[in-house]
């Protein structure tokens, strides 16, 4: 229920409307409940020819290098390694603001919270989705301001995708290297 995939399904459903010729790849696997229900909103959104399920794959970063932007609409998280993934691939990124530390991973300055979106080095990160449950949505017939927020932010990525990867090609070391593990260790040490 965390990663919510109701959400970015709902801003793909109006990224079609500008770019039909865009399909959505979802790879992994998790709650049997979230799986019908997204396959339901899927068909009620009349999507299922631009939407692909794979399920768990032993190799997903195949998939992520040849995606042009990866998505990730989680309620929260703790360190989303596959934001890490992803710029290491070198994959263009639209990421809630799921935890406080997805503006260290994604951008080489600092960012406070906003109801806006926030352009970084990687991508951009969009407000957060959680209103406060855990639930699958009893209804998904209204579009939350942070589903078009995140609906702007995928078209600009995807219709801008070879700025965007430059841009994170141009950051990539001094983004990866936050993951040294001896630089780590040292500002631990201090």
């Amino acid at each position: 229920m965390q990663k919510s995939p109701w959400h970015f399904i709902k801003a793909f459903k109006s990224v079609l409307l500008d770019a039909p010729e865009t399909n959505l790849v979802i790879i992994g696997d998790g709650d049997p409940n979230v799986s019908e229900y997204i396959n339901k909103l899927i068909s009620k959104l009349n999507i299922q020819n631009s939407v692909f399920l794979l399920g768990r794959r032993n190799n997903p970063y195949k998939y992520l290098k040849a995606s042009d932007v990866l998505v990730l609409s989680s309620y929260y998280e703790g360190t989303p390694n596959v934001i890490v993934e992803s710029i290491a691939v070198g994959t263009p990124i639209v990421s809630t603001y799921c935890t406080k530390g997805i503006i260290e991973l994604m951008s080489k300055t600092n960012h406070s919270e906003s109801e806006n979106n926030i352009e970084t080095e990687s991508g951009i990160v969009t407000p957060n989705l959680f209103k406060g449950f855990l639930n699958i949505p009893d209804s998904d017939n209204a579009i939350l301001d942070e589903e078009i927020k995140l609906t702007e932010a995928l078209l600009k990525v995807l219709k801008r995708n070879e700025i965007y990867r430059n841009n994170l090609e141009n950051s990539k070391i001094d983004l990866l290297n936050k993951f040294d593990l001896s630089k780590v260790s040292m500002s631990y040490l201090k």
